[in-house]
């Protein structure tokens, strides 16, 4: 059996000889939609901040950070914040439950000047100045554990964390603009 955890993440699982209930093994190749093995979800499944793909493959939801202010002087502090809960979801392979959880294990900020910083936390509020005015792109990565279960199994956890990006956010630097306010009389 075949689970999708994403388009680039495949588990199989595998009967064990013990009371038929299954085991992981190693990861596979995307199959190919149509395929015997694709999972195809019914239509009562549950998520809390989990999208669950049409060919049955489950996506954590990323909480979009915030960066304030998004227009500040050359040497002002920009504040870069997240905070990534657990994610859950449910559905059924097979006529059984699966359970997917992602928890989210590092925080990493990449900045278009260069400047990088990373924590293993799920909370985070970092600062940062830029030093010269032009237009910069602050991207989030979130890196996720996962584990999964079917039925009331143990859980199980991908050996491998996956790494997913939030929405870019951009930040201005340079000179604030300022505005002239002109009255014009309306006859």
């Amino acid at each position: 059996m075949t689970i999708c955890l994403s388009r680039q993440r495949v588990v199989t699982l595998k009967p064990s000889p013990i009371g038929g209930a299954e085991s992981r093994t190693k990861p596979s190749a995307v199959p190919k939609l149509g395929s015997p093995v694709t999972p195809v979800p019914r239509k009562h499944s549950h998520t809390v901040g989990v999208r669950i793909g049409s060919n049955g493959s489950f996506t954590p939801l990323i909480s979009q950070p915030t960066v304030w202010p998004a227009t500040v002087k050359p040497g002002d502090l920009v504040t870069f914040a997240t905070r990534q809960p657990e994610r859950f979801g449910f559905g059924h392979l097979l006529g059984r439950q699966i359970s997917v959880r992602f928890t989210p294990i590092k925080l990493h900020w990449t900045i278009s000047d260069g400047e990088t910083a990373s924590r293993r936390v799920r909370t985070w509020a970092w600062m940062h100045a830029f030093a010269k005015p032009g237009a910069y792109t602050a991207v989030l990565r979130v890196t996720y554990l996962v584990r999964f279960r079917l039925g009331q199994a143990s859980w199980q956890t991908e050996s491998d964390p996956i790494v997913l990006p939030a929405i870019p956010q951009i930040v201005t630097v340079g000179q604030v603009a300022k505005h002239r306010v002109v009255l014009v009389k309306n006859d």
